[in-house]
C-alpha cells in the first residue's frame, strides 16, 4: 500500500472517530449574565385637610335697624385632602377693641352683630361670631380616591344696629378646617347700609278741648315726631288728608259741616297765641329738621305745634281731622 493511500484511509479514520465522539458528547452550557433583586418602596401618607371658601360673600342692601336672616350660606370646600374636617370661624378684621368688627370707614358694627348657623333660619338667630377662633361642630367628610371633593355649608345673618350710617361695610372671617393639622382660607363679608329715616308719633291723637264759635285754640298744642333708628337727617313735612274732593283736608263735623283745613295753624315753636302758618292738603315743609341718628343716640326727634281757630257760626257737635306727618330725607 502507497503511503498516500494510507494518508487517506488515516483520514478516514479520524473523521469517522470525531463523529462518533460529537454523537455522544453534550455540547457545552454557557452561564447566564443577567441577574435580578427586589427594592421595597414605602411612603407615609399623613392625615391631611383642605380648606377653600368664597374670597367674598354680598349680603346685599340694607337698613339700619334692620339686616339678613341666617341663611347666607357660606361653602367650606376638601378638594383633595383625606381626613374628616372640623370647620372653626372667627372674625379677624381690624385691631385692638375693633378686632373682628365690620367697618366702613371709621364706622363699625360690631363683630357679634354676625350670627352663623350649622342650618339656615328663617329669622335672625344662631351663634355670635367672636373675634377667637371657635368651633363649630360642622364635619366636612373625608375626600378619597373615588370623591375627592367634599364640601360643608356654614349660614350666617348679620343685624345692623340702629342709627348705623349709611355705607359699604366689610367684614374679614377665617375659615379653618381642622382634622389634626389645619387649613385656613378668608372671606370678606359686604354689605350696603341705605340712608333712610322713619318715622314715630308720640301721639296720634290732639285734642282741642271744646271751643265755642268765633274763638281760637292758641298754637301750642304739641306733637313730637321721632326718629327711631334711621341714619339720615330729614325735614318734616305735613299736610292735612281727611274729607275729600272740595272738603279735602277740612275738619270733618255733623252732617255736611266742616272747618276749613285753613283754620288748622302750625308752628315750629309753641306759641301763646293763634298764630303761625296755615294747614294745606297738599304735602308742605314745615323746615322743621330731625337730626340724623347714630349708633350712640339712635333716637332723634322735634316738634310740630298746632293751634285751631272755629268761625263764626260753626255748627255745634264733633269735628275731625286727619293729619299726615311725613319725615324726608
Amino acid at each position: 500500500m502507497t503511503d498516500y493511500a494510507k494518508l487517506i484511509g488515516l483520514a478516514l479514520f479520524v473523521s469517522a472517530l470525531f463523529v462518533a465522539v460529537a454523537s455522544v458528547v453534550p455540547p457545552i452550557q454557557h452561564a447566564s449574565s443577567t441577574y435580578t433583586s427586589n427594592v421595597i418602596a414605602n411612603v407615609a401618607v399623613s392625615n391631611t385637610c383642605y380648606v377653600s371658601t368664597p374670597s367674598s360673600v354680598n349680603f346685599g342692601s340694607t337698613l339700619p335697624s334692620l339686616g339678613y336672616v341666617s341663611n347666607v350660606a357660606v361653602t367650606d370646600t376638601d378638594n383633595g385632602g383625606n381626613a374628616q374636617a372640623t370647620i372653626s370661624v372667627s372674625g379677624v378684621g381690624g385691631s385692638g377693641v375693633q378686632i373682628g368688627d365690620w367697618f366702613s370707614g371709621s364706622n363699625v358694627i360690631p363683630v357679634s352683630n354676625t350670627l352663623w348657623s350649622a342650618t339656615p333660619q328663617s329669622s335672625y338667630a344662631g351663634t355670635a361670631l367672636t373675634n377667637s377662633l371657635a368651633s363649630t361642630s360642622i364635619t366636612i367628610t373625608a375626600p378619597n380616591v373615588a370623591v375627592t371633593s367634599q364640601s360643608a355649608n356654614v349660614y350666617f345673618g348679620v343685624a345692623i344696629p340702629a342709627g348705623a350710617p349709611s355705607g359699604t361695610y366689610t367684614q374679614n372671617v377665617l375659615f379653618q378646617n381642622s382634622c389634626g393639622a389645619t387649613s385656613s382660607s378668608y372671606t370678606d363679608f359686604v354689605t350696603s347700609v341705605q340712608g333712610v329715616c322713619f318715622v314715630s308719633l308720640s301721639t296720634n291723637s290732639l285734642s282741642f278741648g271744646s271751643l265755642s264759635p268765633g274763638s281760637n285754640y292758641a298754637t301750642n298744642v304739641v306733637v313730637t315726631d321721632t326718629d327711631n333708628g334711621g341714619n339720615t337727617q330729614s325735614t318734616v313735612l305735613i299736610a292735612a288728608t281727611s274729607g275729600s274732593g272740595a272738603t279735602l283736608g277740612d275738619w270733618i263735623g255733623p252732617g255736611s259741616n266742616v272747618i276749613p283745613v285753613s283754620n288748622t295753624l302750625w308752628s315750629a315753636t309753641p306759641q301763646s297765641s293763634y298764630t303761625g302758618s296755615a294747614l294745606t292738603n297738599s304735602l308742605a315743609s314745615t323746615s322743621i329738621s330731625i337730626l340724623a341718628p347714630n349708633v350712640i343716640d339712635p333716637s332723634q326727634s322735634a316738634n310740630v305745634y298746632f293751634g285751631l281757630g272755629l268761625p263764626a257760626g260753626t255748627a255745634g257737635g264733633a269735628y275731625t281731622q286727619n293729619i299726615e306727618i311725613e319725615n324726608s330725607c
